[in-house]
C-alpha cells in the first residue's frame, strides 16, 4: 500500500524536511519518504517505519535491514593517502587552469606580465576596430610595463594602466602613476622640462574654483596624462595652458585641452 500524501507530509514535517541519514535539505536535495525496514523485507507503512531520506541515501540504502552488519571501516592510512593524492591532483588542475596553458617553466611573474600584455592588446583592438599595434609599439609597451613591475607596482595597477593605454592607442601606460613614476619614466630631460610646473598650475586652478581638492586617483591621472600629451608633442606653453583650463573646469583630462591648443595654436594672451 502506497504512503498517502497526508502521511508523507507529516513525516517530512516531523523530520524538519531534512534527510535523517545525511542531513541534506531541499532544495539542494530531493527528499523522499523511505521505509526504515524495506517493504520487500516486511516493512509497513506505519509512521514508526517511515523516515525522510534524500534521493542519494534512499538509492544507496536499497533493501538493507537497519540492523544488518556494518561493513568494515575504511583503512585510515589508505584514506589519508588517497585524500593527499586527490589534493595534489586538485592543486595541479588549479595551477594548470591559472596558467592558462602557458609554458610549464613560467612562474607567476611571467604569467602576470603576459596577462597585462593581453589586456593592453585587446583594449587596443577594441579601440581601433580590430587593429593591432606595430612591432615597435609592442616592444615599447613591454619595456614600459616591465619597468613598472620592476618598480613594485601590482599586477592590478599595471593592468589598469595597460587597458587605459590600449584604449588610447598608446604604448606607455600612465594611468594612476605617482609623481615619482613621472620623474623616473623613460622620457628625456627635455620632455620632462616641458611637463614641469603644469601639474602645479592645474592644481592651483582647481583650488581657485572653490571645489574640494581632487582625490588621489584624479591627481595621478592628471600626471600621467601630462606625460602622454608631452610625448605626443605638446609644447610647454600648450601643456601649461591646457592644465590651467582643465583645472578651472575641475577636469583631470589635461591632455585633451593641451592637444587641442597645440593643434589650434596658443590663444593670444593666454588660455582665455
Amino acid at each position: 500500500m502506497a504512503v498517502s500524501k497526508r502521511l508523507r507530509y507529516e513525516i517530512l514535517r516531523r523530520d524538519n524536511h531534512a534527510c535523517r541519514y545525511c542531513g541534506a535539505t531541499a532544495p539542494d536535495a530531493k527528499l523522499n519518504v523511505d521505509h526504515v525496514i524495506p517493504q520487500a523485507l516486511g516493512g509497513t507503512d506505519t509512521p514508526t517505519n517511515l523516515v525522510t531520506a534524500c534521493a542519494d541515501c534512499n538509492a544507496g540504502k536499497t533493501s538493507s535491514m537497519p540492523n544488518a552488519e556494518v561493513v568494515a571501516d575504511v583503512d585510515q592510512q589508505a584514506f589519508r593517502n588517497a585524500a593527499e593524492s586527490l589534493e595534489k591532483q586538485r592543486a595541479r588542475l588549479t595551477d594548470h587552469l591559472w596558467r592558462g596553458g602557458y609554458p610549464p617553466q613560467w612562474g607567476p611573474a611571467e604569467v602576470e606580465r603576459h596577462a597585462v600584455e593581453l589586456a593592453w592588446s585587446y583594449a587596443w583592438a577594441v579601440a581601433s576596430d580590430g587593429g593591432s599595434p606595430s612591432h615597435e609599439q609592442y616592444a615599447a609597451f613591454i619595456a614600459r610595463s616591465a619597468e613598472l613591475f620592476g618598480r613594485g607596482h601590482s599586477v592590478a595597477e599595471v593592468a589598469c594602466a595597460a587597458v587605459d593605454a590600449g584604449r588610447r592607442l598608446r604604448s606607455y601606460p600612465t594611468w594612476g602613476l605617482t609623481a615619482a613614476d613621472m620623474r623616473h619614466s623613460p622620457i628625456s630631460g627635455e620632455l620632462y622640462s616641458r611637463i614641469d610646473g603644469a601639474y602645479d598650475a592645474w592644481l592651483a586652478e582647481w583650488r581657485r574654483t572653490g571645489a574640494p581638492d581632487p582625490n588621489q586617483r584624479r591627481m595621478d591621472l592628471c600626471k600621467g596624462l601630462l606625460i602622454s600629451a608631452a610625448r605626443e608633442g605638446c609644447s610647454r606653453q600648450a601643456l601649461l595652458i591646457g592644465a590651467r583650463m582643465a583645472g578651472a573646469r575641475n577636469s583631470y583630462c589635461v591632455d585633451d585641452y593641451a592637444l587641442a591648443i597645440e593643434a589650434e595654436g596658443v590663444p593670444a594672451g593666454g588660455e582665455h
